[in-house]
């Protein structure tokens, strides 16, 4: 019996993109007040949000990132592949104004 003659085989494959191993975020830190937002921008668009602490900082899947408590927040964004990158929230109280007491009048 005579061995098969194989010649090699090549494809080229053209159109597909690969799934990013790494993500970036447009900032690594923020300070916000309570009440405040802010979109985070990743590379690549396509990933998965996620809050440490959703009593400071809620994250949507957009990236939209609301204040709503004071304190620290690890922003994560994860990408298909498992790669991840975070944001590191602060949140403070609003300020709130002054009270001014006394009796008298003022003139502008």
């Amino acid at each position: 019996m005579q061995p098969a003659n194989y010649e090699p085989l090549t494809l080229s494959i053209s159109g597909v993109t690969p799934i990013a191993e790494t993500v970036t975020l447009s900032k690594a830190a923020a300070s916000l007040m309570v009440g405040q937002h802010l979109t985070l921008k990743a590379s690549p668009v396509a990933a998965a949000w996620q809050s440490s602490n959703p009593a400071v900082a809620t994250v949507n899947s957009k990236g939209l990132v609301q204040a709503v408590g004071s304190g620290t927040a690890t922003i994560t964004a994860t990408s298909k592949k498992g790669g991840t990158a975070t944001c590191q929230v602060t949140v403070t109280e609003t300020s709130k104004p002054a009270q001014i007491g006394g009796s008298g009048s003022v003139t502008l």
